[in-house]
């Protein structure tokens, strides 16, 4: 018994520190969970009670309710060979899109449906449906493939008329974008403005662009529906997706790839002045400038002889003969205004000189290297000249040279081989005699290389180094050797192209050296 007694302390400590081991954890778990559970159950209370977020979902419910009614889903029937299918037993649609209700400010006030041209583009039968149920048949009034914009007319109605921005998208502003993506019709997704005027270069010579970019889901099928504002007002018409696949960084048209975060709509403001055009006569008359433009960034500014903080776009190379020539401006150039607007990227000026009809006079402000203050042009736009079918002349390819040399300073940029070029030697390689192409020519340019990403080809002519006349080896290794190594480097170029204008143009290059 006193051996008992002796254990009793001993036992009770260790049935003490079992049932701490068993039930500590779980009295831990009871008390955390309780703590959440609270925690929880205030948050909740406070979210179902919070005025403001009731409000921030009831505007977005009202902002469905507004647009949806205008917002139709478009299904595409081709034929074999793009003919119209059989309107009583067609087959399933070979595309599906995405549109919206415009009126037209005309005397009628006529109602029609706006979406992409590349969702109706070879339709043989194009039939729209509402989100009520009706249905009808849509005829193609006309569509322009430069700014992917198409009209379509119905005939029935009364329709539900979308209502337009007045003003142009804000970084940051909060839009919704609706259509039938994947052809989940009648679907609504919200995001904000990531950016506006953006360029996307999926066809830079061809296409107008100046699109504004979304976080807000797009997706194939998404096309052509409209992209509104908080208000319900239409600021957009959703076109593309940005999406990257097999390490490509260029964006994909709608209907190649998923989205990934990144979308992109043509601004109201263009697709109802192309509408308007079409409607009114059929098709679009855009004025033209007859000018080659590049990116101003600002050592290239700094390397011209200008500010650095110059804001505009780059002249490199206007036609002879064309309005922009004609009007005065030079290869170096620097256009900061058209018609009073600002004008900061290529694809801004394309799309404000393409909004006045050809035979407008406008003013060019311009900055010129050397001149410290703005010069005002004044340029008569002629008409945009139909983009050619098949190429001009080309130069031929096995045209070598006489002789070579090799530059280090060059060669570090993948210029291999330079050889002096005269009116003889363009000649010879098959191309009209120009008194100013008269300079070191790059014979072998190693593909890849930073010289070759900025298109500075086999074939291209140095005229200048840093604004300096160089005609052959000696002038360019002058102009090299008094070329300050911390600057960028600068060099003028003339190249033969063959693709559009049949003519020698002007690049620049700048080249930043180590």
């Amino acid at each position: 018994m006193r051996s008992l007694r002796y254990l009793g302390p001993s036992l009770i400590l260790a049935v003490s520190l079992v049932a701490a081991l068993v039930l500590g954890p779980l009295v831990v778990r009871q008390t955390t969970w309780a703590r959440t559970q609270n925690k929880i159950t205030t948050v909740r209370d406070g979210l179902s009670t919070d005025p403001d977020l009731a409000l921030l979902s009831s505007a977005f419910e009202r902002v469905a309710q507004v647009v949806e009614p205008g917002v139709v889903h478009i299904r595409v029937f081709r034929g074999a060979d793009g003919t119209v299918v059989n309107r009583y037993d067609p087959p399933a649609p070979s595309g599906n899109g995405s549109g919206w209700v415009y009126r037209h400010a005309g005397p009628s006030g006529h109602d029609y449906i706006l979406t992409n041209h590349h969702v109706v583009d070879n339709a043989g039968r194009i039939v729209v449906r509402f989100s009520d149920g009706r249905e009808y048949d849509a005829q193609l009034v006309g569509s322009d493939e430069a700014t992917d914009v198409a009209v379509l007319d119905l005939e029935g109605g009364p329709f539900h008329a979308a209502a337009i921005s007045p003003d142009p998208v804000a970084k940051g502003q909060i839009v919704f974008a609706f259509g039938s993506p994947l052809a989940f019709d009648f679907s609504v997704s919200q995001g904000i403005v990531s950016a506006s005027g953006r360029q996307i270069s999926l066809d830079p010579a061809g296409r107008y662009e100046s699109y504004i970019q979304t976080d807000a889901a797009i997706n194939p099928g998404n096309s052509g529906g409209p992209l509104t504002d908080i208000h319900g007002r239409v600021v957009g018409m959703n076109f593309a997706i940005g999406s990257r696949a097999s390490g490509s960084a260029d964006p994909g048209i709608e209907g190649t790839r998923g989205f990934l975060g990144l979308g992109f709509a043509i601004p109201v403001q263009i697709a109802t002045q192309v509408a308007d055009q079409i409607i009114q006569a059929g098709t679009v008359a855009r004025g033209y400038l007859a000018v080659i433009i590049g990116e101003l960034t600002r050592d290239m500014a700094q390397a011209l002889g200008l500010p650095p903080e110059t804001r505009g776009v780059l002249m490199t190379h206007p036609i002879v003969g064309g309005p922009g020539s004609d009007a005065g401006l030079i290869p170096g150039d620097v256009v900061t205004t058209v018609a009073g607007e600002p004008v900061s990227t290529p694809g801004q000026l394309r799309y404000r000189v393409s909004t006045f009809p050809p035979g407008t006079d406008i003013a060019l402000e311009v900055m010129r290297p050397g001149q410290p203050e703005p010069t005002t042009l004044q340029v008569t736009l002629a008409p945009l000249p139909p983009r050619p079918a098949t190429q001009r002349r080309v130069p031929r390819a096995d045209f070598i040279p006489r002789q070579g040399y090799s530059l280090d300073v060059l060669q570090k940029f993948g210029i291999e081989r330079l050889a002096d070029f005269n009116q003889d030697d363009a000649q010879n390689l098959g191309l009209p005699a120009s008194p100013d192409l008269v300079g070191p020519m790059a014979i072998d340019v190693r593909y890849g290389s930073y010289a070759y990403s900025q298109r500075l080809w086999r074939q291209s002519v140095i005229t200048h180094v840093d604004r300096q006349r160089v005609r052959n080896h000696d002038e360019l290794v002058a102009a090299l050797t008094a070329h300050d190594p911390s600057a960028p480097l600068l060099l003028t170029t003339r190249y033969w192209d063959a693709s559009e204008f049949g003519a020698y143009l002007t690049r620049f290059v700048l080249f930043s050296l180590p």
